[in-house]
């Protein structure tokens, strides 16, 4: 699947760009900004993350991976670094460890904001699947990064997070500080980069309301997971989650 067969089914759809943006909320000169730098290879107005995945969604659902991968090899040198750094938490997140890899590459050669960002997503890969750093590794690594940037303070957390979570367990009270500190960024900040980690921190933290009986409190977060995203992926993590919390209720409320 490529973007250029995306963009020929937006254009053949008889029902216009107004159901489009209808379906997914994405803004008519958005549509066309996206079709014109995908015909004129790579020039003009540069789409975001949260564009691919939602047109990608609602014509070719479940073709995600293949759409960003022919979007990083065919676009990388004009893909801008707020993009590429969405991208690399989107295939975090997503398991996409060759094109995480692949981006990167991509994202070491960038400005100081995505270079560190880049370092810390790096980090993430040889702890969480190529096994080569310890969460502690990982959480001390982390801290020698100095910036003030938003995106890397927030990605900083939320590897405090991971360390708490795997080093010092599910009850620890410095796990849910931070949880409830990553949420916070998130709804203030109302980036898309940070929505894409929202949902792993909400599984935890909805895990640990479960725990101590709070089980209202973790059906509304995660009631509130992605709302109006229409990514498959994040629609199958949803559910998978709300099985999770609904199988643990079961369990505490049968004790």
């Amino acid at each position: 699947m490529k973007l250029v067969d995306l963009v020929k089914v937006v254009q053949k759809d008889a029902k216009g760009y107004k159901e489009i943006e209808r379906k997914t909320g994405i803004k008519s000169p958005t549509i066309t900004n996206f079709k014109n730098f995908i015909l004129n290879k790579g020039k003009g107005k540069r789409p975001s993350l949260e564009t691919l995945l939602k047109l990608s969604s609602l014509y070719f659902p479940g073709h995600e991976r293949e759409i960003i991968k022919d979007f990083i090899n065919g676009y990388s040198d004009n893909i801008k670094p707020q993009t590429v750094r969405e991208l690399m938490s989107f295939c975090y997140e997503a398991q996409y460890w060759n094109l995480l890899s692949r981006l990167l590459e991509i994202g070491e050669k960038m400005d100081a904001v995505t270079y560190k960002f880049t370092t810390l997503l790096s980090y993430l890969l040889n702890t969480t699947f190529e096994k080569k750093m310890t969460y502690l590794d990982l959480y001390q690594e982390s801290k020698r990064i100095k910036s003030t940037h938003k995106q890397i303070l927030f990605i900083q957390r939320y590897i405090e997070m991971l360390y708490y979570l795997n080093e010092k367990g599910s009850h620890h009270k410095k796990l849910i500080e931070t949880c409830e500190d990553l949420l916070e960024m998130v709804d203030r900040e109302g980036q898309y980069l940070l929505k894409i980690f929202r949902i792993k921190v909400i599984n935890i933290y909805s895990f640990h309301l479960v725990l101590q009986k709070r089980f209202d409190e973790a059906r509304v977060w995660l009631n509130e997971i992605f709302q109006g995203d229409c990514s498959p992926y994040y629609k199958a993590a949803q559910l998978i989650i709300h099985l999770h919390i609904c199988l643990f209720t079961v369990m505490y409320r049968s004790v």
